[in-house]
């Protein structure tokens, strides 16, 4: 206990030094703090005041509530890029009207009822006059598709179709068609809604009439083709045959009143006899049937031929350079030199078909036949173009035979059961004469 007290005397004076160096350390602390001067405080940020509220707006779309007004425009509330563009459809000019084919379901709620599966019956509600009527349809329109072609709301083509005529058309009939060296005029000026209805027809192919009346609405005058090459008028050689055929029969009907008259025995009686029309039509085209030698559309032979054909006055004969002419005639006529069957153009049993036609340097068929129509038999033309010149021609048929009078050469008449009446000679003549009982039998069957 007294060492314990002895050593704490001891170090009482260290001690009590260190406390007083600690009290001191702190005071100067304490002091030096006070002194110091005080730090800026940092800025506030500055307050961006609130924007102010913007005014409710009548374009504005409403809140996503649900509901609608149905009796509002939708065109001027939500759907405003409607009724821009060049043509817009009635219902949906105003925005007032679209409840007509786009139903609520109920009142004042952005719900519809389901559009009908064909979407036509909708359309027909309006456009009945375009309902279903006539033979022949359209698949489009036939299967209720009406928005195939034209856009419900709006555009900028006429009708509302969705692209322009003829790449709409395109866009299910291909380009390939419509397209060749010669392209038909409607055609290239994207006009198929001049020859075809676009919705139903009674013709084929939906065509607004039937050939060649249909064509008639631009071939009744002769016309250029954008080559410049003179395309003839054909619709006279309608007008005149018919023409001749109702004089014809009229004339049958008064001879046949006076014969009856008389008793059939007056020389007026004679009259009763049927005159024949002073015009004869290539067959295909009296019957309308333009197509079986033209293309409609487009194609690589001129004046749109379907096949080949020459069209320069001189031709090297070959099938294929008249395979127009063999969709319906035989070639067999221009095969051999001689024949006593194949043609009735032949001198005894010398082709004359083959001497005209069958060479390096023949005549094409249209120097001589019309591809239409002629006042004179066999459709001979009555006139042919040579280069720059327009050369007559006078042809008489026979029983058995005719004469030719063109300006190419001297008046010539030919018989098919006489071999030396063909006296022209131009060229050397392959094969043998037929004997008279050949002639005369070949002729007997024809006769029969």
């Amino acid at each position: 206990m007294n060492h314990r007290n002895n050593t704490l005397r001891n170090h009482a004076p260290r001690l009590g030094a260190g406390v007083a160096v600690f009290a001191g350390l702190v005071f100067l602390l304490s002091a030096l703090t006070l002194a110091a001067p005080a730090k800026p405080a940092s800025p506030a940020a500055p307050t961006i005041p609130a924007a102010p509220a913007a005014p409710a707006s009548p374009l504005a779309p409403a809140a996503p509530t649900g509901k609608i007004d149905t009796e509002a425009s939708c065109t001027a509330s939500c759907h405003q890029d409607y009724g821009k563009k060049k043509h817009v459809h009635r219902a949906a000019t105003t925005g007032q009207a679209c409840k007509f084919c786009h139903r609520p379901a109920s009142p004042n709620k952005h719900a519809f009822k389901p559009q009908p599966d064909t979407i036509s019956e909708l359309c027909f509600e309006c456009h009945n006059e375009q309902a279903p009527s006539k033979k022949v349809r359209h698949m489009p329109f036939e299967s209720g598709m009406c928005t195939s072609c034209h856009d419900p709301h709006q555009s900028d083509q006429a009708k509302l179709l969705k692209e322009p005529v003829p790449q709409l058309c395109q866009g299910c009939h291909g380009e390939d068609k419509f397209k060749g060296k010669v392209v038909h005029g409607p055609v290239a000026e994207g006009k198929c809604l001049g020859c075809h209805h676009p919705h139903q027809e009674e013709n084929p192919r939906m065509l607004r009439k039937e050939p060649p009346e249909l064509c008639f609405g631009c071939h009744d005058k002769v016309q250029k083709d954008a080559k410049g090459i003179t395309l003839p008028a054909t619709k006279w050689m309608f007008e005149a045959k018919a023409k001749a055929e109702a004089e014809a029969k009229a004339k049958a009907d008064k001879g046949k009143d006076i014969k009856a008259k008389d008793g059939g025995k007056g020389k007026d009686g004679d009259k009763a006899k049927d005159e024949i029309p002073d015009i004869q039509l290539h067959p295909p085209f009296e019957a309308g049937l333009c197509t079986t030698c033209h293309q409609p559309h487009a194609s690589d032979a001129r004046r749109l031929l379907a096949a080949a054909y020459p069209l320069d006055f001189y031709a090297s004969y070959s099938e294929a350079t008249y395979g127009l002419c063999f969709t319906c005639h035989a070639s067999d006529i221009f095969k051999e030199p001689r024949t006593l069957a194949d043609t009735g153009f032949r001198s005894g049993n010398l082709n004359l078909h083959y001497r005209h036609v069958n060479r390096d340097k023949g005549r094409y068929c249209g120097a001589c036949h019309s591809p239409h129509g002629s006042r004179q038999p066999k459709l001979i033309n009555t006139s042919m173009h040579f280069g720059t010149r327009t050369l007559g021609i006078k042809y008489e048929k026979t029983e058995t035979g005719g004469t030719c009078s063109p300006a190419c050469h001297s008046s010539i008449a030919y018989d098919r059961c006489k071999s030396e009446i063909y006296t022209l000679k131009t060229t050397p003549r392959k094969g043998k004469d037929a004997t008279e009982a050949e002639l005369q039998a070949a002729c007997g069957k024809e006769k029969k």
